[in-house]
Parts: C-alpha cells; structure tokens; sequence
C-alpha cells in the first residue's frame, strides 16, 4: 500500500518534470523564430 503511493508519487513528479521540459523546449522554438524586436506599424500605434 505504502509502496503504490510512493511510486504514484514519483510517477506524478517525472510526468510533470517531462511537460515541463516540452513546455521549455515549444518556447525556445517560438524564440528562436520571433524577431528580435518586434516592428509596429501606424495600425498598431
């Protein structure tokens, strides 16, 4: 009983820790493809 917990548990930390790193790796492609400054035009102004 106490086993099954603990291996839940650790299950629950890896699969958070694993979407994290997806999340930082989506981010990393979203900068690399960005501009580096974003440029605005008279609409935005």
């Amino acid at each position: 009983m106490v086993w099954s917990v603990l291996v839940s548990l650790f299950r629950t930390r890896v699969s958070l820790e694993a979407e994290i790193l997806i999340l930082r790796h989506q981010l990393n492609i979203q900068r690399r493809h960005l501009p580096k400054r974003l440029t605005f035009s008279a609409i935005d102004r």
